[in-house]
């Protein structure tokens, strides 16, 4: 069975590309592509086809990472979210992880970590960066 992955950032190219990297990995399927938070929940509402993991961008329009993260973990607990951001910002990343972010990736990261960190989310629950581990 596939993990279901759904890709929310407010730039198209790079949520297409990202979803592109994910589908190359085997174990994985992308199931939706969103704008924003605000569309991402939208998506849950209106579909059966619910994603396991969420890749979530942090600074978007309409409904920042950060509340929709925080919506997520009080009405969707089943869903993991992957922070995926350019923020390195060490109180923006607390901020994710409070809202219940299980791990928290730069966009500049390499390929073979956001599979780990996919592949970590999944059966572990969270993946955490040296830099992430120093802040907690």
């Amino acid at each position: 069975m596939k993990h279901k992955v759904a890709v929310v950032d407010d730039h198209t190219l790079l949520s297409e590309a990202i979803a592109g990297l994910v589908r190359q990995f085997p174990d994985f399927e992308v199931v939706a592509l969103c704008k924003n938070g605000k569309e991402l929940l939208n998506y849950l509402k209106n579909s059966k086809k619910h994603p396991n993991i969420v890749l979530m961008d942090v600074n978007m329009p309409v409904m920042s990472g950060i509340e929709t993260t925080t919506a997520l973990s009080k009405n969707y607990t089943d869903i993991k979210v992957i922070a995926l951001s350019v923020e390195e910002d060490e109180q923006v990343i607390l901020k994710m992880i409070r809202a219940g972010a299980r791990g928290y990736l730069l966009k500049d990261t390499q390929k073979s970590v956001l599979k780990q960190a996919l592949i970590d989310v999944a059966k572990v629950g969270f993946y955490h960066t040296n830099t992430v581990k120093k802040l907690l």
